[in-house]
């Protein structure tokens, strides 16, 4: 039977949060459903008895939905603290509903290794923020701790998305949207289900609130509650951070400046991704002109070589170094017989241009071959490029 763990109401700032759970063949399976807001001592104290007496339930495992807004930093901490002494950190896996953005990506990152989403779930993270006021030693003690919460972000995010923190600061300038099949790759989540997420209205108020750039179109009702409709702006206007009492023009207003404020992000991002596309082509061209210039091989082995170094730079950057400049290369030593290819019976017969076209594989294989069999080495490059032997 499922059960209320802890339910905050809907402010004149902030949307409701919901906590529920129930116990199934030794799983816990917890939902936590809204906007992560500051719940106090005494309800912290409340969820973690709660949460623990699903163990006395039976409960091994816990197994936790997540479709959230964001919201306080810390409450996000503490939820992960809370799961993770109930059941230790390996035992609880985590799926993710429509969204999961703000403080929710803490909870999400933190169980990454056995997380999942829909095809169409939706993600965000951006900087941790905070209200400071006080005396001026209260400022700067406040500062310090929105710091220490900063830096344990970006450090998190910066493990799963396997970048340095440098590059983690200039991708949470603005608010960073993600769609499922981006999340996977950035480590955020370990697969993506084979299905999609019905997209209700109060999920839809979630993406909008949270600024999403590419909101779905709202299911059309047949009729039209005005009470409803009231209830429904209102806490469309408290999710967005405006009073109650906004108007539909303020509201409006809100949600384009945080669509303005994703699509900057989408924009940064595809201009990071050129800088890489460009960085990274101008890292071969240097490294082939180079090889070409020490006449380490010829203008017509350039094109497989450029292959082998965008599959892997640093593995066609070992190959070349390793080869010596070719009319160096002694093809008439003793010993020397055509077709021969090494003690490896996998590339028995092989040529140049197998080992060129194995990518990062072939390479590492004849550097391997030039170690243990020099005269078969020498034999393929001549058979490649009989242009450097006159005889």
């Amino acid at each position: 039977m499922r059960k209320t763990l802890l339910q905050l109401p809907a402010t004149k700032d902030n949307g409701a949060l919901l906590i529920t759970a129930e116990v199934k063949n030794k799983v816990a399976y917890l939902s936590i459903d809204g906007y992560i807001g500051r719940w106090g001592d005494a309800s912290t104290t409340n969820l973690k008895n709660n949460v623990k007496t699903l163990k006395d339930e039976g409960a091994t495992t816990a197994e936790v939905y997540l479709n959230t807004e964001g919201g306080d930093c810390f409450q996000a901490n503490e939820m992960c603290n809370i799961l993770d002494d109930a059941f230790q950190k390996e035992n609880v896996s985590l799926k993710v509903g429509a969204l999961a953005a703000s403080a929710g990506t803490k909870i999400l990152v933190h169980y990454r290794k056995k997380a999942s989403c829909k095809k169409n779930s939706r993600f965000m993270i951006h900087k941790p923020s905070m209200y400071i006021g006080g005396n001026e030693d209260k400022i700067k003690a406040q500062l310090k701790l929105l710091e220490n919460i900063t830096a344990e972000y970006k450090a998190e995010y910066a493990e799963s998305f396997g970048m340095t923190e440098d590059e983690v600061e200039k991708l949470w300038v603005n608010d960073y949207w993600m769609d499922a099949k981006e999340a996977k790759k950035k480590g955020m989540v370990a697969t993506i289900e084979n299905d999609t997420l019905a997209i209700d209205t109060e999920a839809r108020m979630k993406l909008v609130a949270a600024g999403d750039p590419n909101i779905p179109d709202p299911i059309i009702e047949p009729e039209t509650n005005p009470k409803t409709e009231n209830m429904n702006k209102e806490v469309l206007a408290a999710s967005l951070g405006l009073p109650s009492t906004a108007t539909e023009a303020e509201i409006t207003a809100k949600i384009a400046e945080n669509k303005a404020k994703a699509e900057q992000s989408v924009q940064l991002q595809a201009k990071m991704d050129q800088q890489e596309k460009d960085g990274k082509a101008a890292k071969i061209t240097a490294l082939l002109n180079k090889g070409e210039a020490d006449k380490k091989f010829t203008g017509d082995q350039r094109a497989n070589l450029q292959a082998m170094a965008e599959a892997s730079f640093e593995a066609t950057e070992k190959f070349i170094d390793a080869l010596l400049p070719l009319e160096k290369i002694d093809i008439n030593a003793a010993g020397k017989t055509h077709g021969a290819t090494g003690a490896n019976p996998d590339t028995k017969g092989w040529k140049y241009e197998n080992y060129a076209n194995a990518g990062a594989k072939g390479a590492e294989l004849l550097a391997i071959l030039e170690t243990e069999d020099p005269v078969a080495y020498a034999t393929i490059l001549d058979e490649a490029m009989p242009e450097l032997n006159p005889s």
